[in-house]
């Protein structure tokens, strides 16, 4: 592709086998041979996209990407999103990467042995990284590379994922009785719901703006979201629904759509009309829009470990759960789907032994949260379970 620049490395044979495997390690903001392969893979994500380097590219993270081609074929990858930091060195992240195109020990070794040379070239002092879902066979390589399970790092560790084939029927029969009882009952009040577009954006902003105020978390400039949009917007795979009452926006959602999964990424709710049920109903209806638009699956982009494991579990929530932001996502009857863990690396034992002593007591000040600023799937806004529901 023009203006993408290839390094590969010297190509390297699976033992045992007669299929090479070459080493391509990419660094340009653009790369639409890797978006596209993510996009017809299981378990490729938006945030592991090229697109989504170009929005972090704001904060000052830079991408290196780390291919493995079968022959012709782009068979695996991971994005890593750097900081430097001058002297001091480079902080790395990948998040839902590596993605490998079928279950096989072997590629998985292959994506994850350069990472050695990744990390010493671009002198990256601590890389986390958290593998897509269903790529557990990637443990025991990042293991015998010196990763180590993350104590500290808080990523995202489950979801709810709303499987959108069945008929619009057996999907409200799924869900929590209450549940569907609001989304009818929204129906019936008069709420309205429509897909928005680059000019709603400001009404969005101002309806997050004031669930941050009532939920006491802090978010993104309104100039984030704007380049977000324009990042995403041009083929597509951001999206825009608000919900109405008397033709005043009450809630607004926002979505990333990347191959068969529509994520939604923000909710916002001005605190009105809360007995209208707005933030149900506008679940439904865009979850009926993602079916129409051939979306297999409806992510709600994360809940909270207790709550997930009490699901899995099959257990019912605790009392002090049941009012939560998780909760009210596992009312819409969709599958919790545990991620997989949160991995890092720090060569360095100096390094590593001050990060074990003192991080855990600045992890969460405002200081380390700006010098950190995150290109976690959230970005840098900091959710939690409080009783409003979004």
């Amino acid at each position: 592709m023009p203006g993408v620049e290839r390094a590969s490395l010297p190509e390297r044979v699976a033992s045992g086998q007669n299929t090479a495997f070459r080493i391509e390690i990419r660094e340009t903001l653009e790369d639409r041979d890797w978006d596209r392969f993510l996009a017809q893979t299981e378990g490729g994500h938006h945030v592991q996209t090229s697109l989504w380097a170009r929005v972090q590219a704001q904060f000052g993270w830079r991408p290196v990407r780390v291919l493995v081609y079968e022959g012709a074929s782009l068979v695996a990858g991971v994005q890593i999103l750097t900081r430097s930091f001058g002297v001091a060195g480079s902080i790395g992240n990948a998040i839902r990467g590596p993605v490998l195109a079928r279950n096989d020990a072997t590629l998985a070794r292959r994506v994850v042995e350069p990472l050695a040379d990744v990390v010493k070239e671009r002198r990256i002092r601590h890389l986390i990284m958290q593998p897509a879902a269903g790529m557990g066979l990637l443990e025991a390589p990042l293991v015998a590379q010196g990763f180590r399970p993350s104590s500290m790092v808080s990523i995202l560790p489950a979801t709810v994922i709303v499987d959108l084939s069945a008929d619009p029927e057996r999907l409200l029969a799924g869900m929590h009785s209450k549940t569907r009882y609001n989304i009818r009952l929204g129906e019936r009040k008069g709420l309205t719901v429509r897909e928005g577009t680059a000019d709603d954006l400001g009404t969005f902003y101002r309806l997050l703006v004031a669930t941050s105020e009532r939920q006491g978390f802090t978010t993104d400039s309104q100039a984030y979201f704007e380049t977000l949009w324009d990042v995403f917007a041009p083929e597509g795979h951001i999206k825009l629904f608000l919900a109405e009452y008397d033709g005043e926006a009450v809630s607004a959602f926002l979505y990333i759509g990347f191959g068969d999964t529509l994520v939604y990424k923000r909710g916002a709710w001005s605190g009105q009309h809360g007995s209208k049920h707005p933030n149900e109903l506008l679940h439904w209806k865009v979850m009926g829009w993602a079916k129409e638009q051939g979306y297999r699956q409806y992510d709600f982009d994360g809940i909270t470990l207790p709550v997930a494991q009490a699901a899995l579990e099959g257990q019912p929530l605790p009392p002090e759960l049941r009012k939560t932001v998780a909760a009210f996502k596992l009312g819409f009857g969709g599958k919790v789907v545990q991620l997989p863990p949160v991995y890092e690396q720090i060569r360095n034992p100096v390094l590593r032994w001050g990060y074990d002593t003192l991080f855990p007591y600045i992890k969460d000040s405002p200081l380390t949260r700006r010098l950190l600023r995150s290109p976690a799937p959230r970005g840098r806004v900091t959710l939690t379970d409080s009783d409003e529901r979004i």
